[in-house]
């Protein structure tokens, strides 16, 4: 449905830009809350990028974030993307033959 699609891309438009906002940067680290609060919604994502150190990165065009714990609070490590990050995806890595 073209509705659902309009709304797809509002919303995905709206997380990249609450992440672009809070990362004025390139990297910057901020209590989950607030990405509520401004209306990001955690289940739309562009793609996923998994660190060398075993942090999966859920990325929204060119910025993404990664949950952390700091002290007991939920808090968000957002980062703006760099090229060795984008289209590294590969669902076929962890299918069984």
């Amino acid at each position: 449905d073209e509705r659902y699609m309009i709304q797809l891309n509002s919303q995905l438009r709206k997380n990249r830009r609450i992440l672009k906002n809070l990362c004025p940067e390139g990297k910057s680290t901020v209590r989950r809350q607030i990405l509520i609060d401004l209306g990001y919604d955690f289940n739309f994502f562009t793609n996923l990028y998994q660190s060398t150190k075993g942090a999966t990165y859920y990325l929204c065009y060119d910025y993404g974030f990664t949950p952390i714990w700091d002290n007991g609070k939920e808090k968000v490590l957002i980062i703006q993307c760099q090229d060795y990050m984008m289209g590294k995806f590969n669902p076929w890595n962890s299918a069984k033959q």
